[in-house]
């Protein structure tokens, strides 16, 4: 699941317009039969040997195994433009935060214990989803630790008595505070990859609105024959761009997203906006000049932008606003858990309405202009109470 939506995020700005199921069933493999482009992500059990596994129409299949780090490319798949460069430049990324470009299948004890204490935490946080700091569970992960015994001993020697809880509160804020660091590489780490791969997209198709054509006088008549115009030049688009380049980008421009995308400008969506202004950042807007078409390959220059925004919107505080309520209710009044209707008020529903005889007035109004026998209304009575024969 993970990795499909990883996917179809890093195709900014294009979106994927096919067939999309994360986690395919086993009982339902044959999908994989469609005569369509779709992205499918299938659970296999552990230890399964690839040769094993028979999949439909293997010759035009790119198959990605992610437990063991390998790709299947059909033959004659156009390679990327710049793919060496490209993969340099993601690995300097990874590297930079300390992960293997290749992966790794292992990990630390303590990591893996820390991962599972913030992931339970998260769970039974019904607030906003911030890591809970519940002492107990802080006590608990990190009373095995050599150098905490070593204090704890001191301290016995010395006759300083050290209680759980204290102990719990004082390393509390520290693990919290790993905690936190952690979330920052990790959103830091995301958003330095998508600036790479959005990079990529803007240089090959930094001067796209070139050749994009507007031939319809209107929005009505181009929707209406929307099939059959043409919207890009294509043979222009190929001839203005890098030799090399040509076999990926001839099949890509063929692609139902490029033409969904290609239509999103002509109908000015504001999806876009945030693609054209970093064209526009760079400084090829509109430009059409060949010499600055070449295969060289022009590493991200917002990485460092991109992580301090990051850093910046963590700083600020998350304050978890309160329910919408009356000023003069009363604390814990109005509360209610989410799955159940709330508790009625008894004294809000025991009032009312403040005039019971224009009430009565109107409705026998309503009745006499539909025709209707005149109803008998009792108006006496305690004041704000509804009759009882309406």
């Amino acid at each position: 699941m993970t990795v499909a939506e990883g996917i179809t995020t890093l195709l900014f700005p294009f979106q994927w317009q096919h067939v999309y199921v994360p986690i395919l069933p086993a009982s339902l493999l044959h999908f994989l039969d469609a005569p369509v482009p779709y992205l499918m992500g299938l659970q296999s059990k552990e230890g399964t040997d690839r040769s094993k596994l028979e999949l439909p129409q293997e010759a035009n299949l790119c198959f990605v195994d992610i437990d063991n780090h390998f790709i299947e490319l059909p033959e004659e798949f156009p390679q990327f433009p710049n793919k060496v460069d490209f993969i340099q430049e993601l690995s300097e990324v990874l590297l930079q935060f300390g992960i293997p470009p290749e992966g790794s299948l292992h990990c630390s004890e303590s990591a893996t214990k820390l991962k599972n204490l913030v992931l339970k935490d998260l769970v039974n946080d019904k607030k906003n989803g911030n890591i809970s700091t519940n002492s107990i569970s802080m006590y608990e992960l990190l009373k095995g630790n050599e150098t905490i015994a070593r204090l704890q001993a001191l301290a016995k020697r010395t006759g300083v008595t050290v209680e759980k809880m204290d102990l719990s509160a004082s390393l509390g804020k520290g693990l919290k505070l790993q905690c936190e660091e952690a979330e920052l590489r990790d959103y830091q780490l995301n958003v330095q990859l998508r600036e790479v791969f959005a990079n990529r997209f803007t240089q090959m198709f930094a001067d796209y609105e070139s050749f994009v054509i507007q031939s319809a006088q209107d929005m009505e008549s181009w929707l209406t024959n929307r099939e059959q115009m043409q919207n890009f030049d294509k043979a222009s688009f190929l001839c203005d761009q890098p030799e090399p380049h040509l076999p990926f980008l001839s099949r890509f421009i063929e692609t139902q997203m490029f033409a969904t995308f290609i239509d999103n400008k002509i109908m000015s969506q504001s999806l876009l906006r945030v693609f054209d202004s970093r064209i526009e950042k760079i400084g090829l807007y509109n430009v059409r000049a060949p010499t600055l078409r070449t295969s060289v390959y022009q590493k991200c220059s917002t990485l460092k932008e991109a992580a301090q925004s990051v850093e910046q919107r963590l700083m600020k505080m998350d304050h978890t606003a309160i329910h919408p309520h009356l000023l003069d209710m009363k604390i814990g009044q109005g509360k209610y858990e989410q799955g159940f209707f709330p508790k009625l008020q008894s004294d809000v529903l025991a009032t009312g309405p403040t005039n019971n005889k224009d009430l009565v007035h109107e409705i026998r109004a309503r009745v006499q202009s539909l025709g209707l026998p005149e109803i008998e209304a009792q108006t006496s009575g305690v004041e704000g109470q509804v009759p009882a024969n309406l």
